[in-house]
């Protein structure tokens, strides 16, 4: 019998693909395009509400986005998974984990995009 003496994480991290009309130059404008004009935003975990600042949630995509998303990086999904409204926008990928982070965690269940469509794959 083989016994495992590595420490083992419980972690997990999802990625999502969001479609955009354009891709936003900064943390301001992907908060307005995420959030409107909501500067609290309420999370529904599985014990309690949780409210996360808006702004801060921006700060957080807007820097998984620059870091996933470089020039001849696009993600290119099929026009059935976000039809034809899409279809000279942006598609941009963005990862986040269960274990980074406050705000990474309440991000990583993709309850919290309402305002941007996407299609989100658990990378478990």
């Amino acid at each position: 019998m083989k016994i495992k003496q590595q420490f083992v994480t419980n972690s997990s991290s999802t990625s999502f693909i969001f479609a955009l009309k354009k891709f936003p130059e900064t943390e301001q404008e992907l908060q307005e395009l995420f959030f409107g004009n909501q500067i609290c935003i309420r999370f529904q975990s599985y014990k309690y509400d949780e409210f996360y600042n808006t702004e801060r949630l921006a700060d957080v995509i807007f820097n998984e986005l620059q870091l996933t998303n470089r020039p001849g990086s696009w993600v290119y999904p099929s026009e059935e998974e976000f039809g034809n409204e899409y279809k000279d926008g942006i598609f941009a990928e963005a990862t986040f984990s269960d274990n980074e982070g406050e705000e990474q965690a309440a991000l990583h269940s993709g309850e919290l995009f309402g305002n941007v469509p996407f299609i989100k794959r658990s990378n478990h």
